[in-house]
């Protein structure tokens, strides 16, 4: 059986003859082989975005708008009618202590019109329907088991910075201007 080639027709696969046709063949095991190599390449690409998302639903404080922290710009452009390029920053913690709070003083501080900052809360033990905020779900979710956490996010949707620390008024400042002096660089 030098020229056969085995056809796949639902489960059960089927010899064929190719006499006289050694092309053929070599063509059917070459894709064979080429198709694999497509799948084994999606699905780990797959299984890598999926290990790597951090994508998370979160809400204004009226509950009337939902937005995904990987379409941010887009949701909230679209929502105002001009582009808006925020740094989301979320404030998660297991409850309003005094991390938190200590958290929100130093963001108090900042200039969040000029650095483009929005405030997202996360408290995994109760509802926080205050300015943006998500599900106690999605705070779990964010805590991974923790106390607490300040996570920065780009106006892509993207992680910068992720810390189980209160992050000062300067340090945040600091991570938006080295990440808006890298975007420009990246740009000539």
């Amino acid at each position: 059986m030098p020229n056969q080639a085995i056809k796949a027709t639902g489960d059960s696969p089927v010899l064929f003859a190719e006499a006289g046709c050694p092309r053929a063949l070599f063509f059917l095991l070459y894709f064979e082989k080429l198709m694999r190599y497509f799948i084994l390449i999606f699905l780990l690409l797959s299984i890598n975005a999926h290990a790597n998302q951090s994508d998370f639903t979160f809400y204004d404080a009226g509950g009337t708008h939902e937005y995904l922290i990987s379409r941010i710009s887009f949701q909230l452009s679209s929502q105002y009618g001009f582009k808006v390029r925020p740094f989301p920053i979320v404030i998660a913690s297991s409850n309003r202590s005094h991390l938190f709070k200590e958290q929100f003083d130093y963001l108090k501080r900042l200039d969040a019109e000029s650095l483009s900052l929005i405030y997202i809360s996360a408290l995994s033990d109760e509802a926080d329907t205050h300015g943006y905020h998500t599900d106690v779900e999605v705070a779990e979710k964010l805590l991974s088991g923790r106390k607490f956490r300040v996570i920065i996010y780009a106006p892509d949707g993207s992680l910068l910075l992720r810390s189980e620390q209160v992050l000062n008024d300067k340090e945040i400042e600091e991570i938006i201007t080295k990440y808006n002096k890298r975007l420009e660089q990246d740009a000539r």
